[in-house]
């Protein structure tokens, strides 16, 4: 008898882990869509398997099937699974507020729809920490118009143990380039933080600074950033209030800074006064 219920012990835990596995799988967000009140992320009823991402699920898709779009937020700290999709129908929206975070490990995609991602002063993305590709104005199934817009007034990473990238308009699988548009807006305050970058051909992409945002960069971008300038693909407002240019780049300690740093433009401001002063 006390080895039948061992064994029978041994049966349940199996059948709980194999239970377990198995919910570690696709997630569909089923909550509000465009035009209704956001829904929270950190609902287990807003999803189609009524409980909320874990970071074992293959792909946590935030948007609804039905083709209404999906409106979110965040205002905690959630997991996006082994990758985030934002993608096909739509428009979908997705608002990380102050204090509000998102985990995810590998590619996070926004791609055939109109997608919208604000990150708030507060909010927090982690995207791609195990390796893998944000990807930005995607065109994987040929749609001729799509356009993809990231806000980030908070933090933006894409960095990780392998090597990260955030990348627009850079996928080549779709046919149909049409009027793709792909943009990261950097807010003031706003940081984008990231292994790498791409801005391709697949499509219009374009990084956007207002003065007080900033981009950081792994290793030495110079010549990368300044051919994108060059193009017209990285644009907008250095920390000085100018016009950002090729001067605004700076490579400090192993990383890419652009604008430059806070601490580098008041060390660049006090020069000036005292040249003044003389």
């Amino acid at each position: 008898m006390k080895r039948r219920s061992v064994m029978s012990k041994k049966l349940i835990s199996l059948v709980l882990v194999l239970a377990i596995a198995g919910m570690a799988s696709a997630i569909q967000w089923i909550g509000n869509g465009t035009g209704s009140p956001a829904g929270n992320w950190n609902v287990a009823t807003n999803w189609d398997s009524l409980r909320t991402p874990i970071a074992s699920d293959s792909t946590v898709k935030a948007y609804l099937s039905s083709g209404l779009g999906a409106n979110i937020y965040v205002d905690s700290a959630v997991s996006g699974g082994l990758k985030t999709q934002m993608a096909t129908l739509g428009p979908n929206a997705l608002e990380v507020r102050n204090g509000g975070s998102v985990t995810e490990a590998g590619s996070w995609e926004l791609f055939n729809v109109n997608d919208t991602i604000t990150i708030r002063g507060a909010g927090v993305i982690n995207a791609c920490t195990t390796g893998g590709s944000f990807k930005i104005a995607a065109n994987t199934n040929g749609t001729s118009t799509n356009t993809d817009i990231v806000n980030v007034y908070g933090t933006l990473n894409v960095k990780g143990t392998g090597t990260s990238v955030l990348g627009l308009c850079n996928d080549t699988r779709g046919t149909n380039v049409g009027s793709i548009v792909g943009t990261v807006n950097v807010r003031n305050g706003g940081l984008v933080d990231v292994d790498g970058y791409i801005i391709g051909t697949n499509g219009t992409g374009t990084i956007v600074f207002s003065q007080g945002g900033q981009m950081k960069i792994k290793g030495n971008a110079t010549a990368q950033l300044t051919t994108d300038i060059g193009l017209g693909r990285i644009s907008g407002i250095n920390n000085r209030g100018g016009a950002l240019g090729v001067g605004d780049i700076h490579v400090v300690g192993g990383y890419t800074y652009i604008p430059e740093p806070a601490t580098l433009a008041l060390l660049g401001l006090g020069g000036l006064l005292l040249r003044r002063k003389r």
